[in-house]
């Protein structure tokens, strides 16, 4: 029995030392971390006949375990768990195992306190050996055995087995993460040329290429912190940083000799620092230590043999920098020394390309544009970027005032200018002594506006610019740093400033263009009088606004347009102008003037206007000639004479015949024999005094219209009942005519205003005589009264289209008088209320009247702040309402 056990026991050795064996073959054959674990998971459980092995990985940073082998679960399922994660503390097997780093020997999985009782009974796991994963000490994860069909005494031999294949396992991973670590080293180092390569054809920008030289230095050394300083007047001024957790640009500026950078400068060679703590920190004020930051490597960057700058890596651990990763940067370096070098030859030559396209934008800018301030502006801002200037400004002699003011300016916008300065300093100088100002440093000249050191300016470029010898302004620019422009830009600026010099002169003739130009267009666009323009085809350029309201056509409507089918026009004897020598249409010689002619429009609507107008033809140095005619309408004055020939002719009527009748009685009784009987005589008498009575109200009307248009009326206002003067009216006015049916609509109460008695009276007088006058065959006349309010008022305004008036006061008395005459067509009732206007010329030689009536009612009206109107129909007859208030 002993021998069979002992034989047992030996092939079971056996079989493990060819297990190991197999699992060293493995390792060495490959470096796919999978392939190797699953190898080793499989290897177990066949070896230890258990019933399911797997392999947990520990991920210490995020405290999780990954499942990256199991072997003995049905594919499917196996496929379900393998690379998943649980939490270190959700697995507390597995954990005790990694921290304490000896196995656990599981007899009875149902009771022991580590394991996940849900998990076991889900399995059926009966028995369990749990090892962990260590490489030097450094726990790397666990390997579980578990044995599902019967219980499992584990001897020390099986623990020893698994013990050693987990330590393959461990070695596997190792090699496996070192291999990938090299991999992603190699491909940086790759990357890191490519890039530094790229940069090198493509001459990228300085500040690109130290941040992309900053990030592969990281990438290859594996740093926790990497910082390129570059020098610059006498400091080292950090320009790029590259790190996962800490932001240095807070630490600002480092002073040279105060540093490990400003060591590395001053050897000009690579300096190590293997451990800070020992004291190498201190020189730095202590701020690598302060940060955690253990190990330093600094390495100088190089142009044309020049130390520019450094580039410094640290890490936050006392892992020293190697020999080979030195080297690695040093190269970088090199790299990027000549990418600078490459990088600052193309923007050399990219300054000399746009030193010449500044002159060519210069010329360019001038003949693109006569707008003065919009070409300095151009000039100013290419000058500006061309020479790398912070401040370019060109001031320029105003004309009239002399005052120098700022035309131009290309500035950063929190500076602050202003738009003129005072006439002292260097502009001064400048512009008398007609001599370029080269300026190094600011603060060392005293010449120098102090407001100007104040805000930041060191160093100054004046050049002058002149307009035929006289200086007429100054090319400033101005530059943050000391003795920042060179003797090339004092040539280029003087050659730019003979182009700034053409465009002011171009711009004062753009001027007095302008000038011409707005005063023409105020001329055109403000005369009362209508304005045409025409072309050496006699069509229409332009109209004015006052030609527009006369004729009803837009500008935009006629352009382009014969000027005979826009205004149509006829002459005296109706024949259209086109056809009669219209002087709108003689040659276009440039020669033609016709100082007045009259004429008659046709508007778009198809109504006439009487004008009168002058026309010449005026040559133009675009188009060769153009004609210009001022159009006056003069419809309304030929209206006016008129009407005063008409007022002529009526009142020499309206005078002659009471005068005729006075004479024809008084001479009859003077120097008839006969005796007249006292009938005759009191008839006689009573002819006489109508007379009078007619050419006295004549004369009243004449008198009062004399008052109202030299403002002298007179309003006494006293209250009184207007019902019955009302009555008192139409009882007179049934005494004066037979014909007609005097009718009264008054209302039973009285209706008591504050007004003129005499005035009121005259107005009602004067609607119910012109309604009997108007009425020559007899009908109805009606004067009627009534209380209103003023949205009545506001509302029979607008029905009878009458012109919107303001109504004052909230209560109104509206009084009417309506007849059954001839009525009114649209047009005498629009000019009804006008002085000397008669309704119907047909019954002027039949009504007497100068045509005043109406006229002198409606100011009284308005005088008394009330309104009046009138509502008509030819052959229906019209009705007069006017209002005053209560």
């Amino acid at each position: 029995m002993g021998d069979v056990v002992e034989h047992s026991l030996q092939e079971q050795r056996r079989r493990a030392k060819d297990a190991l064996v197999d699992v060293a073959l493995v390792l060495t054959s490959t470096l796919e971390l999978s392939e190797v674990l699953e190898r080793v998971v499989k290897t177990v459980s066949e070896l230890m006949d258990g019933d399911r092995a797997s392999i947990w990985l520990l991920d210490d940073s995020r405290q999780e375990l990954m499942a990256a082998a199991i072997y003995g679960l049905d594919p499917f399922v196996a496929d379900q768990w393998k690379g998943r994660t649980v939490r270190c503390e959700d697995e507390r097997l597995s954990y005790e195992v990694i921290k304490s780093g000896c196995p656990v020997v599981i007899d009875d999985a149902e009771t022991h306190p580590l394991t996940d009782k849900e998990a076991v009974r889900m399995f059926g796991d009966q028995s369990i050996l749990v090892v962990p994963l260590l490489w030097k000490d450094q726990p790397m994860g666990s390997l579980f055995l578990n044995y599902v069909r019967h219980p499992h005494e584990f001897t020390a031999e099986e623990v020893a087995v698994t013990v050693a294949l987990a330590n393959q396992a461990a070695v596997a991973i190792q090699n496996a993460r070192l291999y990938t670590k090299h991999q992603q080293k190699e491909e940086a180092l790759q990357r890191a040329f490519r890039q530094i390569g790229a940069a090198l054809v493509s001459s990228a920008r300085p500040d690109e290429i130290l941040r992309l030289a900053t990030e592969v230095a990281l990438d290859l050394t594996d740093a926790t912190l990497c910082l390129t300083h570059m020098r610059e007047d006498g400091s080292l001024i950090l320009r790029a940083a590259r790190t996962l957790s800490w932001d240095p640009r807070q630490e600002g500026e480092f002073q040279v000799g105060l540093g490990l950078e400003s060591e590395v400068i001053a050897l000009g060679a690579p300096v190590r620092v293997d451990d800070l703590d020992e004291g190498r920190g201190d020189a730095d004020g202590h701020w690598p230590r302060r940060l955690g930051l253990r190990s330093f490597v600094g390495v100088p960057l190089a142009v044309d043999g020049t130390i520019v700058g450094v580039l410094s890596a640290y890490r936050n651990e006392p892992r020293p920098f190697s020999t080979s990763e030195v080297e690695l940067l040093s190269f970088l370096m090199t790299q990027a020394g000549a990418a600078l070098k490459s990088a600052a030859l193309a923007a050399e030559t990219k300054r000399r390309a746009e030193e010449l396209e500044l002159v060519h934008e210069a010329s360019a800018a001038i003949n693109s544009s006569l707008n003065p301030v919009e070409v300095l502006s151009m000039i100013a801002e290419t000058a500006k970027h061309v020479t790398e200037a912070d401040v370019a400004s060109i001031f320029v002699r105003d004309r009239d005032s002399g005052h120098e003011l700022v035309e131009a300016v290309a500035v950063p916008a929190e500076m602050g200018y202003g738009t003129a300065i005072r006439t002292h300093g260097l502009t001064t100088q400048i512009m008398q002594q007609g001599e370029i100002v080269f300026i190094e440093d600011t603060t060392e000249d005293e010449r120098v506006n102090p407001a100007v050191v104040d805000k930041g300016i060191r160093s100054i470029l004046g050049v002058p610019l002149k307009v035929e010898q006289e200086v007429v302004g100054v090319l400033y620019l101005n530059a943050h740093r000391p003795g920042h422009f060179r003797a090339r830009d004092v040539t280029l600026l003087s050659v730019l400033a003979n182009h700034i010099a053409v465009a002011l002169k171009n711009a004062h003739l753009y001027d007095d263009m302008l000038q011409e130009k707005e005063k023409f267009a105020s001329i055109f666009n403000s005369s009362s009088d209508g304005v045409l323009l025409i072309d050496q085809q006699y069509r229409v350029v332009a109209i004015n606004p006052a030609l527009e309201r006369m004729i009803g056509w837009n500008s935009d409507e006629v352009t382009g347009r014969p000027c005979q089918d826009v205004l149509r026009c006829t002459n005296c004897s109706q024949t259209p102008c086109s056809d009669s020598g219209c002087p709108l249409l003689q040659p276009m010689t440039g020669r033609v003037s016709v100082p007045y002619f009259e004429s008659t429009l046709v508007t778009r609507k198809g109504s006439q206007v009487q004008v009168a107008a002058s026309f010449s033809q005026i040559p133009d140095p675009v188009s060769g000639v153009v004609g210009v005619s001022i159009i006056r309408d003069v419809t309304e004055l030929k209206r006016i004479e008129e009407s005063k020939s008409d007022f002529i002719s009526i009142v020499s009527h309206e005078l002659r015949t009471p005068l005729s009748l006075v004479k024809g009685y008084t001479g009859t009784i003077l120097q008839s024999k006969r005796n007249f009987t006292p009938e005759t005589q009191l008839r006689f008498m009573q002819s006489i005094d109508q007379a009078a009575d007619r050419m006295t109200r004549l004369v009243n009307d004449l008198l009062s219209v004399t008052r109202i248009e030299t403002g002298k009326l007179e309003i006494k206002r006293k209250p009184f009942d207007l019902i019955e003067l009302a009555s008192e009216q139409v009882d007179g006015i049934r005494l004066s005519s037979r014909i007609h049916e005097i009718v009264a609509d008054l209302p039973g109460e009285p209706v008591t205003i504050n007004a003129d008695r005499a005035r009121v009276e005259q107005i009602i007088e004067n609607l119910l005589r012109n309604a009997v006058n108007y009425s020559p065959d007899g009908g109805r006349i009606t004067l009627f009264v009534r209380r209103v309010t003023r949205e009545e008022v506001t509302g029979m305004l607008k029905s009878a289209g009458a012109p919107p008036t303001v109504v004052e006061g909230s209560e109104h008395v509206v009084i009417g008088v309506s007849d059954q005459g001839i009525g009114m067509t649209e047009e005498q009732k629009r000019r009804i209320f006008e002085k000397f206007f008669r309704a119907e010329r047909g019954l002027t030689r039949s009504t007497s009247g100068l045509g005043l009536g109406l006229f002198i009612a409606k100011s009284l009206v308005v005088a008394h702040h009330g309104c009046m109107w009138v509502e008509s129909e030819p052959g229906v007859g019209s009705t007069f309402y006017f209002t005053l208030p209560l």
